[in-house]
């Protein structure tokens, strides 16, 4: 079976601490390298990203909701 990006980013270990830690590190990357391809530099712009293709984020993650911030101050 071939293996997607999706399938590598949840294979990163999350260095994260546990606490406070509200979405998984393999969506946030995803949704970051999208972003960037799409020309969105910036907190700013990724998240204006966010906002636009909300519904197909949700999809492409196969969540319902994708929680995450609408907007990250500089």
């Amino acid at each position: 079976m071939p293996k997607n990006l999706i399938y590598y980013l949840e294979k990163i270990p999350d260095f994260r601490e546990p606490r406070g830690c509200r979405h998984r590190l393999s969506v946030v990357l995803l949704i970051i390298i999208l972003a960037i391809m799409s020309g969105e530099l910036g907190y700013q712009a990724m998240s204006r990203f966010l906002e636009r293709h909300r519904r197909n984020l949700s999809f492409v993650t196969r969540s319902a909701h994708i929680p995450y911030p609408l907007y990250i101050s500089d």
